[in-house]
């Protein structure tokens, strides 16, 4: 009875996160700070000096420090993203940075000009859309999913319609490997959307939102997945080290 009800759960969990397994090496991290008042540029000093020095820049990474516009986790105002195209690489460019001078620079900064509140891990599942250097403007909604299949299945069949053909910008769908940057709730995964610029955002909301393949896929996650936190978010600055957001494959 133990053997079968194990093999039972060993596949389930193997289709809970089927969607994952062809690109499970794609993974990004989010540091979450709440900046003092007057002291953003500050920050962005430090986060440039890291990034242009030798220890910063010796990694494939694209890091980026973007501002909270609205709905940041527990009064965030501003964040770290760091993309990788692997968790070794993440584990190597850790170990080389720690203890470097500028790391500890870039640290001593931070603690002096920011109040660190949390961070989390993710891994890239699917994407859809056109993956852009240009999107500076997004959307990060995360959820707690129940039925990751069902919300695949709304994705494909939404990114798949004619009413999404015109679509300009590009969307995410991750699991939270580690941490949770939500508040109230458990988030299980991040649908991040990013555009050029928030009137393009606005623009093509105000076109989707009219159409029937809209209503069909709000429909189709009833009961699949809920809405635990929607946050927009704007970048400030970008390095890319030895890669960029266009080369995460979707």
């Amino acid at each position: 009875m133990i053997k079968k009800t194990c093999t039972t759960f060993f596949l389930a969990l193997n289709l809970l996160f089927a969607s994952s397994l062809v690109y499970s090496a794609q993974v990004w991290d989010l540091y979450n700070f709440k900046v003092q008042p007057g002291k953003a540029p500050a920050v962005l000093k430090a986060f440039n000096d890291l990034q242009t020095s030798e220890a910063g820049s010796n990694r494939i990474a694209s890091v980026h420090l973007q501002q909270s516009v609205f709905g940041g986790s527990s009064g965030t105002t501003h964040s770290i993203v760091a993309l990788y195209p692997s968790r070794a690489e993440f584990e190597r460019a850790r170990m080389a940075l720690a203890g470097t001078k500028a790391w500890r620079k870039f640290q001593a900064a931070m603690g002096a000009n920011s109040e660190a509140i949390n961070n989390s891990a993710m891994e890239t599942l699917m994407g859809w859309g056109t993956v852009s250097n240009k999107d500076t403007v997004w959307e990060a909604i995360r959820v707690n999913v129940t039925n990751p299949g069902a919300v695949v299945a709304a994705f494909n069949a939404l990114m798949a319609s004619e009413s999404t053909e015109a679509f300009p910008g590009e969307v995410w769908l991750s699991a939270i490997s580690y941490g949770n940057a939500a508040d109230g709730d458990v988030a299980t995964h991040v649908i991040t959307v990013g555009y050029e610029s928030m009137a393009e955002m606005e623009a093509w909301n105000d076109q989707i939102q009219k159409t029937q393949a809209w209503a069909d896929f709000g429909a189709a996650l009833q009961g699949n997945m809920r809405t635990v936190n929607r946050e927009l978010v704007q970048f400030l600055s970008v390095f890319d080290h030895q890669m960029s957001l266009e080369n995460l494959k979707q």
